[in-house]
């Protein structure tokens, strides 16, 4: 882009601001995707509300097939402002309260879980189609700041099954 479009773009519109080029956006969204799929199949993309929580951007990202993940009752509002259906919607809160955990199952998203105990604050008459787990790879043996181990999964998994014996599951990592 030239320059003096740059200054061009500052007089009208004042400074500071930010220029987003949508066919950039586009292209490395769909290599990112396309290298993924290449070796997961059923690769689906989520992108990080908390990244970018702007809609324009957002709608974008939503009309090249991606999903939304939300971390906050903020971000959450702002997939459901702009109609995002649940299944394309994915709660992923770090040091998630009770009330963030039925916010999210009201609203049927995926819930991304980083301990088992949150399990217990699942509504019974509102448990999500889809559970994720966050996978801890325990990379760092004296320090883990999410995520749960395997066992804890495991555990996890049995018990969400006895909540609901046809729910889909998932692993993020």
């Amino acid at each position: 882009m030239p320059f003096r479009l740059f200054n061009h773009i500052a007089r009208k519109v004042g400074t500071p601001y930010q220029l987003y080029h949508e066919e950039t956006i586009i292209d490395r969204n769909r290599d990112l995707i396309c290298n993924f799929r290449a070796h997961f199949p059923g690769f689906q993309q989520f992108f990080a509300v908390k990244a970018l929580p702007n809609p324009a951007i957002l709608r974008i990202m939503l009309d090249q097939g991606c999903g939304l993940d939300c971390s906050s009752p903020t971000e959450l509002y702002i997939a459901k402002k702009l109609n995002v259906p649940g299944n394309k919607i994915m709660y992923t809160s770090n040091f998630t309260s009770e009330q963030e955990v039925k916010l999210a199952c009201e609203h049927n998203v995926i819930l991304n879980l980083d301990d088992v105990s949150l399990i217990d604050f699942i509504p019974k008459n509102k448990v999500p189609d889809t559970i994720s787990f966050r996978l801890n790879p325990q990379t760092n043996e004296n320090w883990n700041k999410f995520g749960m181990t395997e066992d804890n999964i495991i555990k996890a998994y049995e018990k969400m099954l006895i909540r609901k014996p046809e729910i889909n599951f998932g692993i993020h990592m």
